[in-house]
């Protein structure tokens, strides 16, 4: 691709009229099915490719691929029903958190964005006072996070967590943004907790009906998921949030509060590898001792994924939360979860945690009748090609993802096979593919913007086939759609897919433009078709259309009569 912009304008002419006297002459094979496009980049020839600017990783300032086309921008949609929250940290994700479900707040809980385990009961009680959660460092406050509690314009600021997570100096800076700072701490995450219990309850601040949740308050990667499921449901509901040591267990001052708080109720987030058998037992007996029978439920699955969506079908089913306006977050960390579990307790929705290759709650809201849902976190944690996996299990037309990118790949053009040679594709009837391609991917790219409001990028300037995927990838396309036509005696439509290495979605994306650009242009199918090529294979959904038989008269006929068609077809395909 950086090859291109070297060749002159005078040598491109030339080129072009050697390739078309070429194809007056006779018809030559497409090269999108030689075995030289089937190789895939190893990692290390991608990240050299990146290195060295061969593989693009930004969309262009200006709006406009490389090789001229229309500008790449989409048209300014505002109702998406799929949106993103999320900022450059995790400081400026939970300020815009906050802001999502507060304008103004009487009260602001600060928690440290660097330790959680002290915030991890902070959503019952923002729950409880109705307030945002906001994050801070250690040592200094952010600027998203001052700026978001001007905002709010608070009276009082509750620091959860002691000066080992949030300084002196911190709370002095707080100091100046509301008229009162009040700490909220324990020695351990669990004397914490069990602060955060009793400021509530001395205020009369908890559920009435005596419930509490227990989740593990272990340090182990992802464990603080549990905790995290099921905090809408503490939010909304305003039920304190007990959390467990490394042991699974309940520490002794704990199971005393709770006995001294005559819990009526205990639910139990995650299985007995989080939260032990041992304790569930001694919570049924706190329940016997506040209510006269054992009242405990531990909803739990096989993985913290499993987990989530069974905590959420239990919370929809008893009628607690609804599964409309759903929240994606991470299991990796727990930070933009903690502050959006406000938004979603507010909302009265689920909070599902989900990474790429983790779906089960994706497959479970899938089942659910849904107008809408979003992702906390921004595409270093959920890009495109994810989103455009769970709209296809949900329903949802991709235009429906706020900030999607498409990649639309002109097929051919400059150094296609890595031999710096300009690849003209096949010939046949006084045209050449490449000159189609390019058109073509145009017009499919404009139509997106301007009628699904979709962010389109033309990749008309050629590049190495084993890297567009990668490039796609690098640009957050969410799809990838290399467009071809085909040669060599025969007539008609047909599709592939890699053959091995297709990304989640792929399948869908493939039926999806398959079906719509044989209705369009009208021409025999020739079916939806595997096979090894690179430009395909990757983490990005990818198809490659080859629409119609260049060298046969009746297919381009067709074509030429209906490409615009055809052109709106295709982007029906990816984005309805």
């Amino acid at each position: 691709m950086a090859l291109f912009r070297k060749v002159s304008a005078r040598r491109l002419a030339a080129l072009f009229a050697l390739a078309t006297l070429a194809s007056l002459a006779s018809a030559s094979s497409a090269w999108a099915t030689a075995d030289d496009q089937k190789s895939m980049a190893t990692e290390e020839e991608v990240a050299a490719a990146l290195v060295s600017g061969e593989i693009k990783t930004e969309l262009p300032a200006d709006g406009a691929s490389e090789g001229g086309q229309d500008g790449l921008s989409a048209r300014s949609v505002t109702n998406k029903r799929i949106k993103s929250i999320y900022g450059t940290t995790q400081y400026d994700t939970a300020a815009k958190e906050a802001l999502h479900a507060y304008s103004k707040a009487s009260t602001v809980i600060v928690a440290s964005g660097e330790s959680y385990v002290d915030a991890l009961s902070a959503t019952s009680l923002a729950g409880a006072l109705g307030c945002p959660i906001l994050l801070t460092s250690r040592t200094s406050l952010p600027d998203s996070t001052a700026a978001a509690i001007r905002s709010l314009s608070p009276s009082e600021i509750i620091v959860v967590g002691g000066p080992g997570v949030v300084s002196e100096g911190v709370c002095a800076d707080l100091g100046d943004l509301a008229p009162q700072v009040s700490p909220l701490y324990g020695t351990t995450g669990c004397d914490t907790q069990i602060e955060i219990y009793e400021y509530g309850l001395s205020r009369s601040l908890w559920d009435p009906e005596g419930r509490v949740i227990v989740a593990s308050g272990s340090v182990a990667p992802g464990c603080f998921a549990d905790a995290l499921s099921a905090s809408p449901v503490a939010f909304k509901l305003k039920i304190p949030v007990f959390i467990t040591a490394e042991s699974g267990k309940l520490p002794e001052k704990s199971l005393e509060t709770l006995l001294d708080g005559r819990a009526k109720q205990a639910i139990i987030a995650g299985g007995t590898g989080v939260v032990s058998a041992e304790t569930e037992g001694e919570l049924e007996a706190i329940t016997v001792d506040a209510g006269g029978s054992a009242n405990v439920v531990r909803r739990w699955g096989e993985t913290l994924y499993d987990t989530s969506a069974d905590l959420a079908t239990w919370a929809v089913e008893n009628g607690i939360l609804k599964w409309d306006d759903a929240a994606f977050a991470t299991g990796k960390l727990p930070y933009d979860a903690l502050a959006g579990s406000v938004v979603q307790g507010k909302e009265g929705s689920v909070l599902l945690i989900a990474d790429p290759g983790r779906t089960a709650t994706a497959d479970v809201l899938a089942r659910q009748s849904i107008s809408t849902y979003k992702y906390f976190g921004g595409s270093a944690l959920f890009d495109n090609a994810f989103k455009v996996q769970v709209a296809y299990k949900t329903n949802m037309p991709l235009y429906e993802i706020d900030g999607l990118v498409v990649y639309v790949d002109a097929g051919h053009g400059w150094d296609s096979s890595n031999n710096n040679v300009f690849d003209w594709g096949a010939s046949g009837n006084g045209l050449v593919e490449f000159n189609l391609t390019k058109e073509l991917a145009g017009k499919v790219a404009t139509t997106l913007r301007s009628v699904y409001g979709v962010t389109a990028y033309v990749n008309d300037d050629g590049g190495y086939y084993a890297y567009r995927q990668a490039e796609a990838h690098a640009m957050n396309a969410g799809v990838l759609v290399s467009i071809h036509f085909n040669a060599s005696g025969g007539r008609g439509t047909e599709s592939y897919i890699h053959s091995y290495n297709a990304a989640p979605g792929a399948s869908t994306l493939q039926r999806k433009t398959h079906s719509a650009l044989v209705s369009g242009l009208g021409i025999p199918d020739r079916g939806m078709k595997q096979e090894e090529f690179a430009v395909c294979g990757g983490g990005v959904p990818g198809v490659l259309l080859e629409v119609a038989f260049i060298d046969n008269k009746a297919d381009m006929d067709a074509y030429g009569a209906k490409k615009d068609v055809v052109a709106r077809s295709i982007a029906k395909g990816i984005a309805a």
